[in-house]
């Protein structure tokens, strides 16, 4: 028995030795399977010859690389020696790739219960980037570039620091050019036959990854040359450059000499053609202008005349082109190429494959041909069909990156002889992209008080400001895209939530198109934007106390208030609740009430509180006692124990003409010194501007005087006669001097926006029944006269002059393209719709709005070159106006 309990003992210890064992021991040893990772910024589109997709990420885990690593005793940490190549996230144990470069992260393995570093190691990243079309740029050479066989071009695929690391190249697909390395992304290439070439440059990772990650196309011609020998000669006979011109297309053409310098600009172009000896000027306006080394490019808004002599004059230099023609019984026989004029296409989506027609002279005839040649074009995927679908003319290509080599064929007649048919092909590249999604470029927002506020135009001022209780805040905000379009929130796709709903909750159904805000309690929310699954900037909205009453804030237009009845004398006191934060209250309604003891002896007629005034009547208030002048006090308050007195003194004092050099005059101005007579999404930005003379003795008004309108300043010559009045009545006379933004001041009585119908007082209307006030400064002066039975006796003028300027902003029309080619019939104003998109201001407009097009159609009858739109809108109660809208793009039709 006691040796069985012996062995027992030695049996446990073995146990509890083995169960005591180092932490390295029991894991294993912990070591990196790999020390080096490549990354790509971005994601990346390399692709193998295969056409599988690289598998490379925009992040590595670490975690899986540590071998032996126990996630329920381990930590592991992550830090990046250059964070802007490489970020790590301790979260994910991940690294992400931020820009091109290079980077060491050191790997800490930790046990998690003592923290203890249990192993340390270096992964040496490498982050790379593929190019896109906007980063692959071509330098040496120009898309539509003319060369002369033999002539040879340098051209560099020129690659940003910082922006890829994609290698480059350039190809070719016909043997009429060769192209060389001649260095680093550096290509010589040479041009050895005639004819129409597409260059296509792309970038791609390496030879393993031989698939395009972006590419390029363009279209170069290649002429005849002249032997060197000529050329030489030529330049010995004549040093000066003569004026050479080309035609490119049926409305492009190219003048060469040296006459052409950079001075040279698109109002340079003078064009005319002559008939019966007689010089014509060719007035189609010029759509593109270019100059380079003695060559001016120039494409017109309209086709040339076919068969039409046309004549460029440069300085005093003259020279000729006779217009491009086709074959008038069989047009498609002048059809010698095509060249494929589509590069790019929006992935998932049929996009119509545009191609260029050119002659024999490799002049571009599409104008003239493309209704003859619409569907006779055939189109076949050189690959294996598998990443495109072609039909009817259009591509769909499904994978974003994928360049699709695609042939164009088409018959353009038959041989007589033979009846074999005569054919035109080409090939060229289509790389599919992804349709760029409009980002939100900048967000405008306001906090409206009111409750109906309609955020249509971008404000300065940006309240962020509300109070405990407050029930009609309405949140607006613009959202601003990259394409230019202006949304609010109301608009699909925009989602906003507060982040703090305990402080500030958000409803809907304002119905100004913005959210109502329901402040909660006192604290700070972050109101979060997110558009589609983007988050954009969002908003901190600070909600304070509860609004409490604190003051009332008086004022009187005068202090005196004359109850004679013939006087019809008035004053105003302008009552406003403010706040504890200093704000009105515009939801408190105020009363008004005379104090008794000074009813003993006057009684106060007051208005109701409106428009933030109370206005006591002269004519119904009632004197009671005998003394010259009595005080009125009154209490205002907003029936929540809230007061503030007021007081004024009250007499019954006649009008006295003799007193008239004691009266103080002044001109005032009610509304705006400054008309903007522009009107803003269909309203008026001012209101009415009123302007009239006050007169007043010891604080009495005057209104019995009344006044006159002159059309010349007052001259002791006029007599009571000229103003139709009893000699001896005092009146008022004013004057207009209107100076326009040209030509000379005048007076003037009366116009269309001034309304004079009232004796002492004239209205300025910015814009009534579609007529807006002149443009320029209208100067008004005021006169006190004594007119009698021969003379006017000038008492004094009424100061200060008071002048009102006139300004029209007009508004701003803009537009976007939706398409350039539709298969659509019709007059141009009624598809005008289908092409474009139209705004004013920001807004897009209804397409019912359009009410005239400015167009110039084309021969073919299926194309017009839109020069701008006009559009009407309705601004109530000042009639409809219009905005006239510049285009300058051309349209087609292929019904």
């Amino acid at each position: 028995m006691k040796r069985f309990s012996k062995v027992l003992a030695i049996v446990l210890a073995l146990v509890l030795a083995v169960g005591v064992v180092p932490a390295s021991a029991a894991t294993g040893d912990l070591s990196l399977t790999k020390t080096k990772k490549t990354i790509f910024a971005d994601g990346c589109k390399g692709t193998t010859a295969e056409g599988k997709i690289a598998k490379y990420y925009d992040y590595a885990g670490i975690k899986k690389l540590v071998k032996n690593f126990k996630s329920k005793t381990m930590d592991i940490k992550l830090e990046s020696s250059d964070t802007s190549v490489a970020s790590t996230d301790n979260k994910k144990d991940r690294v992400n790739a931020v820009a091109p470069g290079k980077a060491t992260v050191t790997v800490s393995v930790y046990n998690k219960k003592t923290s203890e570093l249990l192993f340390e190691g270096k992964v040496a990243v490498t982050v790379k980037k593929n190019a896109t079309t906007s980063t692959l740029l071509i330098n040496g050479i120009k898309d539509g570039q003319a060369f002369k066989v033999s002539d040879t071009a340098t051209v560099t695929l020129t690659r940003k620091s910082g922006t890829d690391t994609d290698l480059r190249r350039l190809t070719c697909s016909s043997d009429g050019v060769t192209i060389t390395e001649a260095g680093t992304r550096k290509y010589k290439v040479t041009f050895k036959k005639e004819g129409t070439y597409t260059l296509t440059a792309e970038s791609y990772m390496s030879a393993t990854y031989s698939g395009a990650t972006a590419s390029k196309s363009i279209s170069v011609t290649v002429a005849a040359g002249k032997k060197e020998e000529e050329k030489k000669e030529e330049e010995k006979k004549e040093e000066k450059k003569k004026l050479e011109i080309v035609q490119l297309a049926t409305d492009k053409f190219k003048v060469t000499g040296s006459a052409i310098t950079d001075t040279y600009s698109e109002s340079s172009v003078k064009i005319h053609t002559i008939m019966a000896d007689t010089e014509i000027p060719y007035y189609s306006n010029v759509k593109e202008f270019s100059v380079a080394d003695n060559t001016a490019t120039v494409r017109m808004m309209s086709d040339f005349i076919p068969g039409e002599t046309y004549y460029i004059t440069v300085g005093e230099e003259k020279a000729s082109f006779k217009a491009v023609t086709v074959d008038s019984l069989d047009p498609l026989k002048s059809v010698k190429s095509i060249v494929i004029n589509t590069h790019e296409a929006y992935i998932n989506e049929m996009v119509p494959i545009e191609v260029v027609y050119l002659n024999e002279n490799g002049v571009d005839i599409t104008n003239l041909v493309s209704t003859y040649a619409s569907g006779r074009v055939t189109f076949t995927d050189m690959g294996n069909g598998s990443n495109c679908t072609i039909m009817d003319g259009t591509i769909n290509i499904y994978e974003k990156g994928k360049v699709v080599s695609v042939k164009a064929e088409m018959i353009t007649g038959y041989n007589q002889v033979t009846s074999e048919e005569i054919k035109v092909t080409t090939t060229g590249n289509i790389v599919g992209k992804e349709r760029p999604v409009p980002q939100v470029a900048a967000t405008k927002w306001t906090i409206s008080l009111d409750g109906d506020t309609i955020y249509y135009k971008e404000k300065d001022a940006q309240n962020t400001t509300v109070c405990v209780g407050d029930t009609n805040a309405v949140l607006e905000v613009l959202f601003r895209y990259s394409d230019g379009t202006v949304k609010n929130i109301s608009d699909m796709g925009v989602v906003v939530s507060s982040l703090n709903e305990n402080v500030l909750m958000i409803g809907s159904g304002a119905p100004s198109g913005g959210l109502y805000l329901i402040p909660n309690q006192v604290g700070t929310a972050y109101v979060e934007f997110k558009v589609g699954d983007k988050k954009v900037s969002g908003i901190s909205i600070t909600v304070q106390a509860k609004r409490e009453a604190r003051n009332i804030v008086i004022s009187l237009d005068k202090n005196k208030l004359n109850i004679n009845g013939a006087l019809n004398d008035t004053l105003e006191i302008t009552a406003t609740v403010k706040d504890q934060f200093g704000q009105d209250m515009k939801d408190q309604f105020l009363t008004i009430s005379q104090k008794e003891a000074s009813l003993r002896d006057v009684a106060a007629s007051f208005s109701g509180y409106s428009n933030g005034k109370f206005i006591v009547d002269g004519s119904t208030t009632t004197k009671y006692g005998t003394a010259a002048e009595y005080t009125v006090v009154a209490d205002i308050t907003n029936g929540n124990g809230l007061t503030r007195s007021v007081n004024f003194q009250v007499s019954d004092i006649p009008y006295d003409p003799a007193k008239i050099a004691t009266y103080t005059t002044s001109l005032e101005i009610e509304g705006d010194s400054v008309i903007d007579t522009g009107l803003i999404n269909g309203t008026q930005n001012d209101k009415e501007t009123y302007v009239y003379a006050k007169i007043s003795s010891n604080g009495y008004s005057l209104y019995e005087i009344r006044g006159r309108l002159l059309d010349k300043a007052p001259t002791t010559t006029m007599k009571a006669a000229d103003f139709g009045v009893a000699p001896g009545t005092p009146i008022v006379a004013m004057t207009i001097r209107f100076r326009p933004e040209s030509g000379a001041e005048t007076y003037i009585t009366s116009g269309v926006n001034i309304d004079t119908a009232s004796d002492n007082v004239l209205v300025f209307d910015p814009v009534n029944t579609g007529t807006k006030l002149a443009k320029g400064t209208y100067t008004i002066n005021a006169y006190i006269l004594t007119p009698g039975d021969t003379s006017t006796t000038v008492t004094r003028s009424i100061n200060p002059t008071r002048v009102i300027t006139v300004k029209d902003n007009s508004l701003s029309g803009t537009y976007k393209q939706k398409a350039e080619k539709l298969n659509v019939g019709g007059s141009v104003e009624s598809v005008i719709s289908q092409f474009f998109d139209f705004y004013v201001e920001g807004t897009k407009l209804d397409p019912s709005a359009v009410s005239s097009v400015e167009y110039n159609a084309n021969m073919d009858g299926k194309s017009a070159y839109i020069v701008s739109v006009t559009v009407t809108l309705t601004n109530d109660p000042y009639g409809p106006f219009t905005v006239k809208i510049p285009v300058g793009q051309l349209i087609k039709f292929t019904v």
